[in-house]
């Protein structure tokens, strides 16, 4: 599951929240998440993630997993 969500406090709580009811149904979690800030920027129009700082730490936290 993926989502979406703006930065805030309350935001990264319901990620929390999303990541430990998915442990809780034995769903597939990732661990780590990453932030990218004016996200609708750091887009090609195919979808693409930027070649930028974010995208290497995407990758990173990808290559952890």
């Amino acid at each position: 599951m993926a989502a979406k969500f703006r930065s805030s406090s309350q935001s990264l709580n319901t990620v929390n929240q999303m990541r430990l009811l998915g442990q809780w149904m034995r769903l597939l979690t990732i661990p780590k998440r990453r932030s990218i800030p004016k996200a609708f920027l750091a887009f090609e129009e195919d979808g693409r993630l930027q070649p930028s700082a974010h995208h290497d730490r995407v990758v990173g936290v990808m290559e952890d997993w």
